[in-house]
C-alpha cells in the first residue's frame, strides 16, 4: 500500500504542475498585462513573484528571462532564470538553446565588428572601442560559456594590448574548450615563446604538429625555440623538415645558414645565404652575413670587401659594414682604403 500511496502522490504533483502550466496565475497573467504595456519594472516583479510562488513551474522563470532580461539585456539574470527553468523541467530545452544562441550570435558579432573596425584603424578612440569590444565578448561568454571562439576572440584583444597575462589566461580557456584549435595553439606558443617559457611553448607546437605535421609556423617557431635553448641538432632537422615543405621561405633558408655559420661550417652556411638572396635580394643582413663567411675562408677577402660594399649599398646608413670593411683591408694590405672606410664609418656615426 506504500508504494501505492507515493504514486498517488507523485502523480498528484505532475498534475498540479501541468496545471500550473496550462493556465497562468494571478502573478503571470499581471506579469504580461504589464509586459504589453512596457513596464519592465512591474512586469519583473510580478514574474519574480509567480517564480516563487510557483517552484515546479517551468514557464515563469522562462518567461521572465524570454521577456523582461533579454530585452533589458541582463544577460546574468537571463542565464540564471532559463537554468532555474531548466533544473525544473526540459520542457523550454530547445526553445533556450535558440535564444542563447541567437544572443550569443548578436554579441559576438558586435565584438568582433568593433574590434575590426580598431584593427582597421577606423577609431577615433581605440582604447574605449576596445573596451566596447570586450564587454561585448564577455557578455557572450555569459550566454555560452563553452564556446572556444569567444575566449581566443578575447585573448586577440589583449594580444592587441601586448597584455601577455590575459591573453595567455582566456587562450589556455579556449584550449580547454577546443583543443585541436591550431590558430589557437599558435597564439599560445607565442606568448610562451615571448615570456622565454620554451618548454610550455614547445609543448603546445608539437600539438600543432601532430595535427598538422605540415605547419610551418609551428615548424619556423619549434626551430627558433630549439635554437635559442642551445639545441642546435634538433633545430636544424626541424628547419630541414620545414625547408621540404616550403623551399623558397626565404627566412627559413636564412635562419638555417645562421645556425651553419655560428657551427664554423661555412661552405654550408654560405651555400644557404646565397640561396637566401637569390629568395631575397635586399636582405641587408644575408648580404653581410655572406662577406663573414669570406672573410674566414681562405683566399676569398676580395669577395668578402664585394659583399660588405654591397651590405653599404643595401643600407647607407649603417656605419657597421664600413668598420668591417677596415678589417678586411688591413688584411689585404690596403691602408687607404682602410682609412677611407673608417672615414665612412665616423660619418655616419662610428665612435672608435
Amino acid at each position: 500500500m506504500k508504494s501505492k500511496i507515493t504514486l498517488i502522490f507523485f502523480i498528484s504533483i505532475l498534475s498540479l504542475g501541468s496545471y500550473w502550466i496550462a493556465c497562468d496565475s494571478t502573478e503571470m497573467m499581471s506579469a504580461k498585462v504589464y509586459m504589453q504595456e512596457n513596464n519592465l519594472e512591474k512586469a519583473e516583479e510580478q514574474a519574480l513573484l509567480a517564480v516563487e510562488n510557483e517552484p515546479l513551474n517551468p514557464f515563469p522563470s522562462y518567461w521572465i528571462g524570454l521577456n523582461v532580461y533579454a530585452n533589458q539585456k541582463r544577460w546574468e539574470e537571463l542565464t540564471k532564470m532559463f537554468d532555474l527553468s531548466l533544473s525544473i523541467s526540459d520542457k523550454f530545452t530547445n526553445e533556450i538553446a535558440n535564444e542563447l544562441e541567437r544572443h550569443w550570435v548578436d554579441e559576438f558579432n558586435r565584438g568582433a565588428n568593433t574590434f575590426n573596425v580598431v584593427l582597421n584603424q577606423e577609431s577615433s578612440n581605440p582604447d574605449s572601442t576596445l573596451e566596447i569590444a570586450l564587454a561585448s565578448f564577455s557578455n557572450a561568454v555569459i550566454l555560452i560559456p563553452d564556446r572556444a571562439q569567444t575566449y581566443a576572440s578575447i585573448a586577440s584583444i589583449y594580444l592587441h594590448n601586448k597584455n601577455l597575462d590575459k591573453a595567455k589566461e582566456y587562450l589556455i580557456k579556449s584550449t580547454e574548450f577546443d583543443p585541436s584549435d591550431t590558430k589557437t595553439l599558435l597564439n599560445l606558443s607565442i606568448v610562451y615563446s615571448k615570456e622565454e617559457n620554451f618548454e610550455d611553448a614547445n609543448k603546445r607546437l608539437k600539438d600543432i604538429l601532430e595535427i598538422e605535421p605540415g605547419n610551418l609556423s609551428a615548424l619556423q617557431m619549434l626551430a627558433q625555440n630549439l635554437d635559442a635553448t642551445g639545441n642546435t641538432e634538433e633545430a636544424e632537422v626541424v628547419y630541414l623538415k620545414a625547408l621540404d615543405a616550403d623551399p623558397d621561405n626565404a627566412n627559413l633558408v636564412y635562419n638555417l645558414g645562421v645556425i651553419y655559420l655560428r657551427a664554423d661550417e661555412y661552405e654550408k652556411a654560405e651555400k644557404m645565404f646565397i640561396r637566401s638572396l637569390a629568395l631575397n635580394p635586399d636582405d641587408c643582413d644575408a648580404i653581410s652575413n655572406v662577406s663573414v663567411i669570406y672573410s674566414k675562408m681562405d683566399g676569398k677577402l676580395e669577395d668578402a670587401a664585394e659583399y660588405l660594399l654591397k651590405a653599404t649599398d643595401c643600407d647607407p646608413t649603417e656605419f657597421l659594414y664600413w668598420r668591417q670593411l677596415v678589417g678586411i683591408y688591413m688584411k689585404m694590405g690596403k691602408p687607404d682604403k682602410a682609412q677611407g672606410a673608417l672615414n665612412k664609418a665616423k660619418k655616419l656615426g662610428y665612435k672608435p
